[in-house]
């Protein structure tokens, strides 16, 4: 039998929104567009979710999670991949190869995962078994991303076309890859955090909180 006395957070991800327009502002309400089988696993997921609850009368929630990050982002995402290659060349000032990057103009709203745990508790004990977006009002492209990463370890980052270097060195740190392009992703996706913020959730962190963390602790500081 069901115990109705248990409750069941689904945590899933803001790229379930990803497809439609290129410029996209949705909430809760706004119908999942995913582009992507990692995205469509997610989709899968809060739809089973609604359906459990709806149906059988489970007390489970849908959070989904815009961009978060942290200093334990594990080394294969962008963030965290970003991070690691500049610090080891601010050490080192050598490249093997430049840093390949997608497309610069894709805007999120990037968050602290130590700021959406917070909010992940205030849902669960709401007491509310609905959905919930989670999403920081941080917004930054890809390319603010890389220059407030340079920024912070000091790097004079120019750009060039597709390239971007050192502009004391002269060396190409960063290269644009056509093959990282995403064709059916919106640029600008951002969220109406109006249902979280209701529960009094705050963001601690901003747009260059986050990255200078991040820096901080690979370079050792």
């Amino acid at each position: 039998p069901l115990n109705k006395n248990k409750i069941f957070c689904q945590v899933g991800s803001i790229n379930v929104y990803e497809g439609g327009p290129n410029t996209l502002f949705v909430d809760e309400s706004y119908p999942l567009k995913p582009q992507t089988t990692y995205a469509k696993s997610k989709a899968y997921a809060i739809n089973q979710v609604k359906l459990y609850r709806d149906v059988y009368g489970i007390n489970a929630i849908n959070v989904i999670l815009g961009p978060n990050e942290s200093p334990r982002r594990p080394t294969q995402f962008f963030s965290s991949k970003v991070v690691n290659y500049l610090v080891n060349y601010k050490k080192t000032g050598k490249i093997d190869q430049p840093l390949y990057v997608g497309d610069l103009d894709v805007i999120r709203q990037w968050g602290h995962s130590h700021d959406y745990m917070v909010a992940l508790k205030m849902v669960i004990e709401s007491g509310r078994y609905e959905d919930f977006i989670v999403s920081s009002e941080a917004l930054g492209s890809t390319k603010d991303f890389l220059e407030t990463t340079c920024h912070v370890l000091g790097i004079p980052l120019k750009w060039s076309e597709w390239f971007g270097y050192d502009a004391d060195t002269k060396k190409v740190i960063i290269q644009q890859n056509k093959s990282l392009l995403r064709q059916n992703q919106a640029k600008m996706l951002t969220v109406n955090n109006t249902k979280i913020k209701s529960l009094g959730w705050v963001p601690s962190y901003n747009f260059y909180d986050i990255i200078a963390e991040m820096v901080n602790n690979s370079m050792g500081t």
